[in-house]
């Protein structure tokens, strides 16, 4: 909890030069209490508070810019989920018109739901060749773990010391298994997209 009488002490003690220092190259950091005080300390001191104002309108255009972040955070993560949400649909197997009618009743307006069925094709597309190269980087990092083990044993064939190289077969398997899961999955979806325009 803030002291007020230490802080109201503290700013009586200092010089005019002092409290218009600290106001303007530290007024944006103090606490609302804080800032209060000091600006008691003027209006006895009978100094100018424009100063105050300029701190008032700095912590206004803060806030704003923090609740322009929070909304631009939230408006991802509902981006993401109802892109995430019309994936498992298409997998599933709904056609447009079943998925337009999905994402309206989940509260999309009708021009974002026409996009993400429209780019519904090109964005599986896109990350069924993302998990193509995470196959390709998994499968690699596998091998070259399995190589270094079977070389450094042959090498303890002979006396030496070997290594299992536990790390990279076990990240190369996992980033293998994950792409290669998750491709079927969007070679699926894009399969189901390609049927309902041949019907």
């Amino acid at each position: 909890m803030v002291d007020k009488t230490l802080i109201q002490e503290n700013y009586s003690r200092m010089s005019d030069i002092q409290l218009l220092n600290l106001a303007s190259n530290e007024g944006l950091q103090l606490s609302d209490e804080s800032l209060d005080l000091l600006q008691n300390e003027f209006k006895k001191r009978n100094l100018t508070l424009e100063v105050f104002e300029n701190i008032n309108n700095e912590k206004h255009i803060q806030q704003l810019q923090e609740i322009e972040s929070i909304d631009i955070k939230e408006n991802e993560k509902r981006e993401n989920s109802i892109w995430a949400y019309a994936f498992d649909q298409k997998y599933l197997g709904k056609n447009n018109e079943e998925l337009y009618k999905l994402l309206i009743n989940k509260g999309l307006d009708d021009t974002n739901s026409k996009i993400i069925i429209e780019k519904l094709e090109e964005a599986s597309t896109k990350l069924k060749n993302t998990y193509d190269s995470e196959m390709l980087t998994g499968g690699l990092v596998f091998f070259i773990g399995i190589f270094v083990t079977l070389a450094t044993l042959n090498n303890a064939i002979n006396g030496g010391s070997y290594i299992i190289a536990w790390g990279a077969i076990l990240f190369g398997g996992f980033r293998f298994y994950n792409g290669a899961k998750n491709k079927s999955r969007f070679s699926k979806i894009l399969e189901n997209i390609e049927n309902e325009k041949s019907e």
